[in-house]
């Protein structure tokens, strides 16, 4: 018999419906590639995986039924269904072999805690299983300590810089909810302090001692970002210096600490900043010019927050405190410098790249009197611009009205030594009620380097008055002494109530 040598033929309505579904399949490709990226990009991947795997299961199903091939028809099927057993034989081992790396539900406490934080301390979500247990009663006092312990262990390797990242992260929450549980022991407690709570102090001098001055002014600043996240800990660190000596000539000379206060007791929000002390240092002799050593003794602890109230944290006298978590000493050096007494303490700046009329680092706002007790008023200055950016500023405020020269303050901006420089109004001064007809004042600004002194980081102000001539002048006090019947804005109500 001949072979049929014929080539293959496609009937028109098979070529037709081909042509239809390839055209709808390419016309749905490219509407979704315009407006549904991702659905494009998964049915591609179908089009180019399933569809012929399909196909070709399809193809040998059907061969094999057609001619009676059963080898082709069983290949054919168990392709088709190779996938779904697959896909039951996972879902049915899954739970068993434990492999979802992200179920952390179905991890043992210990291996959270010896392998999850041990290889990665920022691993939020086995934190978050963690203080799910200890909520639920599922973890004990012990595995609270293992855990904190490795965190502890992480912490003592950082700088206090560092530390800050983790006041209000996971494992901050974790450690607040064991300290609120009591699950914390005493000896990992202070170690989390010691870990959080900065300790280092920073000694300087206020002012420029001279050879003469038998009283030193320093000021001690410790600013521990830790003291929020103490919150989180329910402890917070208080510090005061306690003694003081002074090394001269290789001689360690006692010094008395007197006049010590915290400040400022709060900050701009009304947040208590009770970061830096200030006292005096009494010396029996005045110290020769030159440096010299200062070693401060600061007494710490660490209280309850539970103990804080009405005392507040950070410098708080020693006496004060109730019984501590812990409490301890710490010696602190510094180098002081006493100046020769004919040392210029502040210099004062000519240089005219520095003249604040040019760099406009003084701006006048406005200048107003208002109504004070009968025959006299008050002058106050408003400033839109006093700039230390250039140089320090300081100066003695004066005005002149009506020929009478009157002092309206200081005013400081040094830039960092946190003087008056921020605030609008500038100064102000009572006077009597001058003449209606008075309209202007001269304004003069006077340098004054002893406005500086507490400063030590300050050496140098700009040097030269300035000097503003008529100053038009708001008469506001005017309008407040003028008959009622020219300034009422409509009829006055008697409000009296008949009985």
């Amino acid at each position: 018999m001949a072979e049929n040598t014929s080539p293959a033929r496609v009937s028109i309505r098979t070529l037709l419906i081909s042509i239809l579904v390839a055209g709808a399949v390419f016309g749905l490709l490219g509407r979704w590639f315009l407006r549904s990226p991702d659905l494009f990009m998964g049915s591609v991947v179908l089009l180019t995986t399933a569809a012929p795997f399909l196909l070709t299961a399809g193809v040998l199903i059907r061969i094999g039924a057609k001619e009676g091939r059963r080898r082709l028809l069983w290949l054919g099927w168990l392709a088709i269904a190779a996938p779904f057993v697959g896909a039951g034989v996972l879902a049915v081992t899954a739970p068993l072999l434990a492999v979802d790396d992200f179920d952390y539900s179905t991890k043992p406490t210990s291996e959270l805690i010896s392998v999850s934080l041990v290889q990665d301390i920022e691993d939020y979500w086995a934190w978050a299983e963690l203080e799910s247990r200890l909520k639920s009663g599922k973890l004990s006092a012990e595995q609270a300590n293992d855990a904190l312990t490795v965190f502890a262990e992480h912490l003592e390797g950082l700088t206090p810089n560092q530390l800050a990242d983790y006041y209000w992260s996971a494992q901050g929450e974790f450690a607040e909810s064991s300290a609120a549980a009591g699950m914390i022991d005493e000896d990992l407690l202070v170690r989390l302090c010691d870990a959080f709570f900065d300790r280092t102090a920073e000694v300087t001098l206020r002012g420029r001692p001279s050879p003469s001055d038998k009283d030193i002014e320093l000021e001690v600043f410790i600013y521990s970002d830790g003291s929020s996240y103490g919150t989180s800990l329910g402890h917070q660190l208080l510090w005061w210096p306690v003694a003081a000596t002074v090394v001269v000539d290789e001689q360690v000379v006692e010094a008395d600490l007197s006049g010590g206060v915290p400040g400022p007791e709060a900050d701009e929000d009304g947040y208590e900043d009770n970061s830096t002390w200030r006292g005096r240092l009494a010396l029996a002799e005045p110290l020769a010019a030159g440096e010299h050593t200062v070693a401060l003794q600061i007494a710490y602890a660490y209280l309850d927050e539970a103990k804080l109230l009405g005392l507040g944290h950070g410098a708080v006298p020693d006496y004060r405190w109730p019984t501590a978590l812990k409490r301890w000493t710490q010696t602190t050096g510094a180098q002081i410098e006493i100046r020769q007494t004919s040392e210029a303490a502040v210099a004062l700046s000519d240089n005219p790249a520095h003249d604040p009329m040019k760099t406009k680092a003084v701006l006048l706002g406005r200048l107003v009197l208002q109504a004070e007790e009968e025959g006299t008023s008050r002058l106050a200055l408003e400033l839109d611009e006093f700039d230390s950016e250039v140089v320090p500023l300081a100066f003695t405020l004066h005005a002149t009205v009506n020929g009478q020269e009157l002092a309206m303050g200081n005013r400081v901006a040094t830039g960092g030594c946190g003087c008056d420089g921020d605030d609008r109004e500038s100064g102000t001064v009572v006077l009597p009620t001058p003449a209606a007809g008075v309209v202007t004042a001269d304004l003069e600004f006077r340098p004054d380097p002893e406005l500086v002194k507490p400063s030590a980081d300050v050496d140098r102000i700009w040097g030269k008055p300035l000097v503003f001539r008529s100053v038009p002048i708001e008469r506001l006090d005017l309008e407040a002494r003028a008959p009622t019947s020219e300034v009422a804005a409509g009829p006055l109500v008697d409000s009296s109530i008949e009985q």
